[in-house]
């Protein structure tokens, strides 16, 4: 079972919001974030609306 911890919401090009742990979105140097899916995704410029859930981040 994975411990409770803060997420960060990316909305991603890809059209969708992934989850990403608050440890990992911190260490992060390169703008790649590691989602909770497995997925490596970039951050949507912040004009961009959010999109839909993605359902292997969900908690």
């Amino acid at each position: 079972m994975r411990e409770a911890s803060q997420v960060v919401r990316i909305s991603s090009p890809d059209g969708r919001d992934h989850l990403v742990d608050e440890k990992v979105f911190a260490r992060a140097l390169d703008g790649r974030f590691l989602a909770r899916c497995g997925v490596f995704v970039l951050s949507a410029p912040l004009c961009t609306p959010p999109g839909r859930d993605c359902p292997l981040c969900a908690p």
